[in-house]
């Protein structure tokens, strides 16, 4: 794949609402540049903003840096992330949120800190 198709694959990652999909497309944009190890994806929100955090582990440290210039990507605690946007839940949205189990999380701030925490915590 040219890197000009990775581009526009990965900038339209966003317009998905479904993890399932989400992971199924950075799978296939990560595995251009080698053997993906792990890639796990969690729904965060913080207000009425909606994101899917990307964690990210290719088979060789040099591949995941040439994922990370690529798509210009950070890492959190040790692991690449890559967040994407998703589009605000519509109202008369019917799909069942319980699907995400426990893999549901949000970002708190905690003094000058952001950290994941689930979903269900009320601290």
């Amino acid at each position: 794949m040219n890197a000009n198709l990775l581009k526009a694959a990965f900038d339209r990652l966003s317009a998905n609402n479904d993890l399932v999909s989400i992971k199924s497309d950075l799978y296939t944009i990560c595995s251009a540049f080698g053997r993906v190890r792990r890639l796990d994806v969690v729904q965060a929100s913080q207000g009425d903003k909606r994101q899917a955090l990307c964690f990210l582990r290719m088979h060789r440290t040099e591949h995941e840096q040439q994922v990370m210039r690529f798509l210009d990507i950070a890492r959190f605690a040790s692991e690449p992330i890559i967040v994407v946007d998703l589009p605000h839940k519509i109202a008369h949205e019917q799909r069942d949120d319980s699907s995400f189990g426990d893999r549901r999380c949000m970002v708190r701030e905690v003094g000058t800190q952001r950290r994941l925490v689930p979903a269900s915590s009320r601290n």
